[in-house]
């Protein structure tokens, strides 16, 4: 709704972020390639911060013995 609207794009503006924000945004995300991922994954991250987690069944029955 337009008021609902108003109110996100003033909370943009004062965050900074300009109020066509969702809109720019999106645009800068599909820009986003696997090679700038990587890059900064490269700068903030090393190998023993890295956890990958695939959910299965068996993290279900763990969590409900619990």
């Amino acid at each position: 709704n337009e008021d609902n609207a108003g109110t996100m794009a003033i909370a943009h503006e004062r965050q900074g972020l300009g109020y066509d924000y969702p809109t720019v945004g999106i645009e800068n995300l599909k820009k986003v390639t696997p090679a700038d991922i990587q890059r900064v994954a490269k700068k903030y991250f090393s190998t023993r911060d890295v956890i990958i987690s695939v959910p299965s069944s068996d993290v279900k029955r763990m969590v409900e013995q619990e």
